[in-house]
């Protein structure tokens, strides 16, 4: 047997046509408030675009939604790590102020409730 048929398979690049149609996938379910299905098609496109900025801009708006503001942020600094400089961040950083605002809340509620359990 040669070393080609069982060396593993690279995964192949993806054209432009199909990364859009994957996001516009990935958009219709966060529309539909499908969130956990919009997450496993934007990691899959993390998988297969690991520095593409917008898989990841739009991961971190997917995560906020679903309610996961830690996993949120760790996208946004990966989406900042993945930009050219001088790029508008004006989205980002909303998303950013989003979840630092609910991890807050979250803080607030938990110091609140271990108060009152006396």
């Amino acid at each position: 047997m040669s070393e080609e048929s069982t060396a593993p398979s690279r995964p192949q690049r993806l054209t432009e046509t199909q990364k859009g149609w994957m996001l516009t996938q990935a958009y219709t379910r966060l529309q539909q408030r499908q969130y956990e299905d919009a997450l496993k098609l934007l990691q899959g496109l993390q998988v297969l675009l690991p520095d593409d900025p917008e898989v990841y801009c739009m991961l971190s708006y997917v995560l906020l939604m679903a309610d996961k503001p830690e996993e949120c942020l760790a996208m946004a600094d990966r989406y900042l790590q993945c930009i050219p400089p001088d790029t508008d961040t004006q989205e980002i950083s909303w998303i950013q102020g989003r979840a630092q605002v609910r991890i807050e809340k979250v803080r607030r509620e938990q110091s609140g409730s271990e108060g009152t359990e006396k």
